[in-house]
């Protein structure tokens, strides 16, 4: 029963990227018996149990960039809104300086 455990958490941790060494450094830092998770990594590795194919992406899920959160579209209104006062902050005191000159 154990080593059914350790094949399938080696195989769960191999799916989603960790090589096979830090899945097993994984195991034995969580008290697994070295000899043990060796044994099922050596049969992961001889193809005697077939390793779960990583997922592909599914619908929806892509490298585009997420859409913006009413929360940013606030903060980025906020600094605009701040530059423009600040913009025209300066073009006030340049025409006072003008206008003193």
């Amino acid at each position: 029963m154990v080593k059914e455990e350790l094949i399938a958490g080696l195989k769960i941790a191999t799916s989603r990227g960790e090589s096979i060494e830090k899945a097993t450094q994984s195991l034995v830092n969580a008290g697994y018996d070295i000899q043990e998770i060796q044994a099922a990594a050596q049969e992961i590795n001889m193809g005697l149990t077939p390793v779960i194919p990583q997922p592909s992406k599914t619908f929806g899920e892509s490298n585009l960039p997420q859409q913006e959160t009413p929360k940013q579209k606030k903060n980025i209104s906020r600094i605009i809104l701040i530059c423009i006062l600040l913009a025209l902050l300066l073009f006030g005191i340049i025409g006072l300086i003008m206008f003193i000159i």
